[in-house]
Formats: C-alpha cells, sequence, structure tokens
C-alpha cells in the first residue's frame, strides 16, 4: 500500500522510474498539451473553411485598426514608392547592342498608356495607383485577380486593366467541370492544377443572385450567375505558402486576433482612464427635499459622468466610491510586447509599425531598417515578376497592333525589359555615399549598381548629366565645386628648436 508522501509525489508525476520515449517531443501527448488540437487537411480544405471569414476580418482592421492601416501603408510606400516601379526597356538591335531610339520610343508609349485615362478601365487609376492598390489588396485579401481586357475600346491601345473584388470568385463552387477539369474553390484547373478559367459572379454574395443549376456534370447552360473567364485574360496572384494551393490567405492571418484584443484593451482603458479623469461630487439630501435630477421611467436615478460635476441624491440614498485607476502603470509595455509580436508576424520592425523610435539607438536601427527593407526587396521582385512583366507583355503587342508605337516587326523582338523599383535613403548617407565611391574607385561596383541601390536608371542620370554640362557650357558657367585654400604652415621662429617624437629636428 502507498504512503501518503507517495500518493502526493504520484499525482504531480515524481517519484515513478521514467519510462523510455522515442520520437519526438513536439509529438507527445499529456494533459499540458490535449488543447493542442490538430487536423490534416490540405491547403485547399483549410482554405474552405476559413477564407471568407480571414478576409473579412482583414477587411475590418485595415478599415478601423490604426495598425493595421499602418502596415499597408507601409507596404505601399517601401514596396511601391512615390513614383512606382519603372520600366527600362532593354530591346537590341541584332546582337549589336542596345537600340537606344527604340527602348525610348517603347517606354515613351508606355508612359502614356500609365496615365489614369487608359490604364485601367474605369479611368481611375495610374500605372502608379495600380501598382499601389495591388500591394495593398495583396496583403489584406491575400491574392489579387486582374483582368486583362485586350481590345478595349476606350483608349488609343485597345487594352486596359481591370481588378475584380476575391469576394466574387466563389470558394464555394467545388465540384468537376466539362473535360474532365475541376473546379477548386472557384478556379477551373486540369489535371496537372494548372488554372483553365476562373468563375466569377455577376452580382455579389447578398445581392439579387438567382442561381442556375448545379447538376453534375456541368453543361455550358449551368451557373448562369458565373463568368467563366479564361486563364489568358485573367491573372490570379498569390504567394504560395503550401503545396497544391489554389487560393491565397491574409497576410494578417496570424495578426488577426492579437489586433483585435489589443483594440478592445486600448478602448478599454480610455474609456477607464476618462471615467478616473472625471471626478465628481454628490449632495445628499437630509431635509427630504424632492430629487430635482432626472430619473428613468422605473424610477431609477440618472447620473451624468462630466468633470467638475455635481449632483443631488434623494434621501436615504448614499453613494459607494468608485475611483479606477487607469490607465495601469504597466500599459504603455504591455501594448509595446503586443505589438513587437504583430510585427513578427507581419515581417515589419516594431519601430515602423508602431511609430515609435524612441527606443531604439543608432546601431539598432540601422539594423532593423536593413532586415526589413531586404523583406520589401523581395516583394518588389515578386511584384515585377508577377504584376509589371506579365502587364507590359500583355500591353506591347496591342500597342503595336493599334499603331500607337512608331515601330514595325513582332512583339516578341521588343518584349525585353528591366523593372526598377524604389530605393531607399540610408540612415547615415555620408558613410553610404562614400563607401560607393570607393566601390566604384576600386572597380567592386559599377554605376548600374549605385543608382539601382537608389531606385534610378543610370542610363537616366549619364543622359541627364550630359545635359546638364552641355547647358553649362553654353551659359559659360563654371559649376567647380569650391574648395577652402589651405592654411599656410607659420614658419618657426630662428631662435626655437622644433622637437618631433623627442629628437631635436
Amino acid at each position: 500500500m502507498k504512503s501518503r508522501w507517495q500518493k502526493i509525489l504520484g499525482f504531480f508525476g515524481l517519484g515513478k522510474t521514467p519510462r523510455a520515449k522515442r520520437g519526438f517531443a513536439g509529438a507527445e501527448g499529456g494533459r499540458l498539451l490535449a488543447d493542442w488540437i490538430t487536423s490534416s487537411l490540405t491547403a485547399d480544405q483549410e482554405i474552405r473553411r476559413s477564407l471568407t471569414r480571414l478576409r473579412n476580418r482583414s477587411r475590418d482592421l485595415a478599415l478601423n485598426d490604426d495598425y493595421a492601416k499602418r502596415f499597408f501603408g507601409l507596404l505601399r510606400t517601401n514596396v511601391i514608392g512615390p513614383t512606382g516601379i519603372k520600366l527600362q526597356s532593354r530591346a537590341e538591335t541584332d546582337g549589336l547592342g542596345l537600340a537606344d531610339e527604340t527602348n525610348d520610343e517603347i517606354e515613351r508609349g508606355f508612359a502614356l498608356w500609365s496615365k489614369p485615362a487608359n490604364c485601367a478601365v474605369d479611368g481611375k487609376l495610374s500605372w502608379v495607383d495600380a501598382q499601389g492598390f495591388f500591394i495593398k489588396a495583396l496583403g489584406m485579401d491575400g491574392e489579387v485577380f486582374l483582368r486583362l481586357h485586350r481590345g478595349y475600346p476606350d483608349n488609343p491601345f485597345n487594352f486596359a486593366v481591370e481588378f475584380i473584388d476575391p469576394m466574387l470568385v466563389d470558394v464555394n463552387l467545388n465540384r468537376r467541370a466539362l473535360g474532365g477539369n475541376e473546379i477548386r474553390l472557384g478556379i477551373e484547373v486540369n489535371r496537372w492544377r494548372k488554372p483553365v478559367a476562373y468563375y466569377v459572379l455577376r452580382t455579389p454574395p447578398g445581392g439579387d443572385i438567382v442561381y442556375g443549376s448545379l447538376t453534375e456534370p456541368m453543361g455550358s447552360g449551368e451557373l448562369t450567375n458565373y463568368m467563366r473567364i479564361p486563364a489568358e485574360d485573367l491573372l490570379h496572384i498569390f504567394i504560395v505558402e503550401r503545396v497544391n494551393q489554389t487560393r491565397g490567405i491574409p497576410w494578417l492571418h496570424t495578426a488577426l486576433t492579437r489586433l483585435r484584443h489589443l483594440g478592445e484593451y486600448e478602448e478599454a482603458e480610455l474609456i477607464a482612464a476618462r471615467v478616473s479623469a472625471a471626478k465628481m461630487g454628490f449632495f445628499v439630501s437630509k431635509t427630504g427635499d424632492e430629487y430635482p435630477g432626472a430619473k428613468t421611467e422605473t424610477g431609477q436615478i440618472e447620473v451624468e459622468l462630466s468633470p467638475g460635476n455635481f449632483e443631488q441624491l434623494p434621501e436615504g440614498v448614499d453613494l459607494r466610491s468608485f475611483d479606477p485607476q487607469h490607465p495601469n502603470a504597466a500599459f504603455g509595455e504591455f501594448i509595446k510586447d503586443c505589438l513587437r509580436g504583430v510585427a513578427s508576424g507581419l515581417n515589419v520592425s516594431y519601430l515602423n509599425l508602431a511609430n515609435n523610435p524612441s527606443d531604439a539607438n543608432f546601431s539598432s536601427m540601422r539594423s532593423a531598417l536593413l532586415e526589413e527593407r531586404a523583406y520589401y526587396q523581395c516583394l518588389q521582385q515578386f511584384t515585377i515578376e508577377h504584376f509589371c512583366a506579365p502587364i507590359f507583355s500583355a500591353w506591347l503587342p496591342l500597342a503595336l497592333l493599334s499603331k500607337q508605337l512608331a515601330l514595325t516587326g513582332d512583339a516578341a523582338e521588343y518584349d525585353r525589359a528591366e523593372w526598377r523599383p524604389r530605393g531607399w535613403p540610408w540612415v547615415d548617407p555620408a558613410k553610404d555615399a562614400d563607401a560607393s565611391v570607393t566601390a566604384l574607385n576600386n572597380g567592386f561596383g559599377t554605376l548600374a549598381d549605385v543608382c539601382a541601390q537608389e531606385g534610378r536608371d543610370y542610363q537616366d542620370v549619364l543622359k541627364q548629366r550630359a545635359k546638364e554640362q552641355k547647358m553649362v557650357a553654353e551659359l559659360g558657367l563654371n559649376l567647380a565645386p569650391a574648395t577652402a585654400p589651405k592654411a599656410a604652415t607659420p614658419a618657426a621662429p630662428a631662435d626655437e628648436t622644433i622637437v618631433a617624437g623627442g629628437q631635436n629636428v
């Protein structure tokens, strides 16, 4: 029979001979991990279950939460920048080098199409606006659907783009299609999971919708509320995180609950602090006078919470003091720790997300900025490959066919482009400029590399400098940098001895 101490030790799992274990500790069970519930679902199964709610919550935070709005603003500012990701045409002439006149013509035509009147079907977005809208929508919704309208009649280029709300691509549309294909989360794919077509609702959910028949297999006259858009006419852009993933998920998905609770907590602290600051007083009647204040229909006393307000209470009514001490002394540190977790989930620095560099020194700020900018550079490359380049490749043939480019030949000859994203000024620009000059002088870098770091085209820089130097020469100006004259070294008196290093000179 076990003793009393053996029973106590046994309750806490002590005093027992440890059993041999194999495998990973993270896969072990026990009472401490009993609430860790997992499931073996595919990416599409999890997305189908959660995408609509995740997207709605992400949009709500983007609309009402300061920190979520700040995050999407950081994406727009750092990935796209004030002038957007710029086209730099790189067409060549029979392998003899770049065709400057041809490239200038392509860039001129694309700049004309980039105006709001030509770029988007609704005439509201310029090319830079479209890039900014793209990166915000990609982060907020996790995916972007962009329709390419070839033969568009309302601009000279016969080409425009149209953003489609992801909620119109029905995540609940899952079935077999004709030809052995299948519709997964509103997207028709072939046997290799390659998109063939997209099914877009003609009217938003909740509107006046009349659904067609959903019998199998789907015939040409069914699903009358959906537009079937071929894959070659629509770009579906998202970051793939799991194998066989058909739809994207909002980038805020790990930070949603924390941001929500943090916002509610800040509101509660704010209200409590307001109540605490509204110091009031009460008069208690000893004579039995009628209560002069307002009452509800049921006879309850209504008291207005206003700073410096004094209310009279009826005879026999007393007040128990309520003096909340808010905000809590640890309020600031708690908010800061929560935002650090949010920033980690969003791959940005706490300093920028919270807009609070007060605790940073030069070294920590520089380190955080460099790491964050590396993340933005990854997003810039993603934007170039999945947004800018495909749109340019779709625009070029229509620009040639519509005679908006003074060029002849096939579009494939001219479809060679580089894209210049924005650069960033450094925390210590003087030292970084000196480092660039040293790299150039020692052959460790090129002018193109230096200009690319700042988001500029080195050819444009050279052309602009040539124009400026020509203008200076024509005007007879001298813009050489002024140098301060060196101070003359005073001569030593003849009767004095200069001592250097302990030796008489």
